[in-house]
């Protein structure tokens, strides 16, 4: 009994870490952006130990949730789905809103596979369209592309990737970018 309360302590102090986490990044305007180096390392010392915690702890439910938010957090969608999924696997009824948010990471995951930029390219890309953008079509985007060293292959991908989902001018993707 002893071990078990010890145990939920320690998830416990494990899920407020993530929160304090969570407030210290976020960032002060409403872009989305990529979390600082500092925030980048708390967040992977801190899933090192919901790792460990899920070895040794049969209980795994809220420490999926938490590394599904920490996963997230640093735009890893791919772990961020699985461990969601993982997390909704408990559930004989799940909640709308956990079935909307695993909804939400699904597209968030296909979004970022399709448009084969990183993180960091997609915030110098949109950077670059903030001054250059165009309201009628994608010539800024393609401009960006090209001299930042995309391949032809990919940009066509990227593109076609970009009007299947109705944006059709650099000012369209711009607003995406700040305003998913």
């Amino acid at each position: 009994m002893k071990e078990i309360n010890m145990m939920e302590s320690y998830i416990n102090d494990l899920h407020k870490e993530l929160l304090k986490i969570i407030k210290e990044s976020k960032p002060r305007s409403s872009k989305r952006q990529i979390p600082d180096k500092n925030t980048i390392k708390r967040i992977t010392e801190f899933c090192d130990k919901l790792q460990l915690m899920m070895t040794q702890n049969q209980d795994k439910n809220d420490l999926l949730l938490f590394m599904s938010q920490a996963k997230e957090m640093i735009l890893d969608y791919k772990n961020a789905f699985l461990y969601y999924s993982l997390y909704m696997e408990k559930f004989s009824n799940p909640l709308p809103k956990n079935k909307k948010k695993l909804v939400q990471l699904q597209m968030e995951l296909e979004f970022w596979e399709k448009i084969q930029l990183t993180p960091w390219q997609l915030n110098s890309l949109g950077n670059y369209l903030e001054e250059h953008y165009n309201a009628d079509n994608l010539d800024s985007t393609k401009e960006w592309l090209e001299t930042n060293g995309i391949g032809k292959e990919t940009s066509k991908k990227i593109i076609g990737f970009l009007s299947s989902i109705n944006i059709e001018t650099d000012l369209n993707f711009l607003e995406t970018l700040i305003d998913p």
